[in-house]
């Protein structure tokens, strides 16, 4: 059996990361009010949230990657995805903003979008922007929210 470096050191390509870091992401949130009895993640309930977003990104990558990785390649995909999950659920944690994820994978300007969004993000005469916002955050006490859009690049954890 031949041995190629390049396939051992190989990473897996930033959209199958990417792919998977969203759908972790998206069971982590879609799960966490009844799994930690809390609207959002709290210094109180970090730990509880780590062991969630551990559950979370394993059972993402059960189902969402392909069967081309190698047992090494699989290992470092599931170890980065933690340090920079685990590291965003701290982050998480610690921040000052109260606001509550109450949206997930919200899409916009096409037909499977809820009939208020179907048209889109007007740009300029006639022109429409379509897209997927992953989540949505609202303030409990005013009108305000956050549009969150995540990331993997050289910002993230790992």
């Amino acid at each position: 059996m031949a041995v190629d470096p390049k396939k051992v050191d190989a990473e897996p390509d930033a959209l199958l990361r990417g792919s998977v870091m969203h759908s972790a992401l998206q069971r982590f949130y879609a799960s966490l009010p009844r799994a930690l009895h809390a609207d959002r993640v709290t210094t109180e309930n970090l730990d509880a949230a780590l062991e969630l977003m551990r559950r979370c990104v394993d059972d993402a990558l059960e189902t969402g990657v392909r069967f081309d990785l190698t047992p090494v390649q699989a290992a470092e995909l599931r170890q980065t995805l933690l340090a920079d999950l685990e590291g965003f659920v701290r982050d998480e944690a610690a921040s000052q903003v109260a606001f509550v994820p109450r949206r997930l994978e919200v899409g916009f300007g096409s037909d499977r979008a809820a009939p208020e969004l179907q048209r889109g993000l007007p740009l300029a005469d006639g022109l429409y922007l379509s897209g997927k916002i992953d989540r949505i955050d609202v303030d409990p006490f005013s009108a305000r929210g956050i549009v969150q859009d995540y990331k993997s690049g050289k910002g993230a954890h790992s």
